[in-house]
């Protein structure tokens, strides 16, 4: 691609060009290589803990419905981008992104909202492959919620 995107602007040409550019890293690719510092917002939890006291069942409660909820959503995600149902797709990564950012899953966040806007502009392209990357990243929150609050129950 030469870099040219011609009137009107058609969404989906303007993203490919702009995954083509040299140097470039694509917003939302996540790899399991990548460093986990900001896989959780520990601010967002720690503001959590605090609004609702220490050693609150509160915080358990949320996470717990955040790790119950998820999956659903995930699984609504992978369905909709398969079906190129952009109207369900927005709806599930809108939901899941408010889900994870009350406990402070803040890639999971960027790749609903970068999935939530793409769906809104009716661009599907590697939508599947991005719900995919919120189902790896998934896990590894999961992980990571686990270990706080085994952290926060030995304190």
């Amino acid at each position: 691609m030469d870099g040219f995107v011609p009137k009107p602007i058609r969404a989906d040409l303007l993203l490919a060009v702009l995954q083509d550019v040299p140097g470039r890293q694509v917003v939302g690719r996540a790899s399991d290589d990548d460093e986990d510092e900001d896989l959780l917002d520990a601010s967002q939890m720690e503001a959590l803990e605090e609004a609702l006291g220490p050693g609150s069942d509160a915080v358990d409660e949320i996470v717990a419905t955040f790790l119950s909820s998820a999956p659903g959503l995930i699984a609504s995600m992978l369905a909709a981008a398969s079906a190129a149902d952009a109207n369900a797709l927005g709806f599930a990564a809108h939901t899941l992104k408010s889900a994870a950012g009350v406990v402070g899953a803040t890639r999971i966040v960027r790749l609903c909202a970068l999935l939530e806007e793409q769906s809104r502009a009716g661009i599907l392209t590697d939508s599947v492959e991005r719900a995919e990357q919120v189902e790896a990243l998934f896990g590894r929150v999961c992980d990571a919620l686990s270990a706080r609050r085994a952290q926060r129950v030995s304190r």
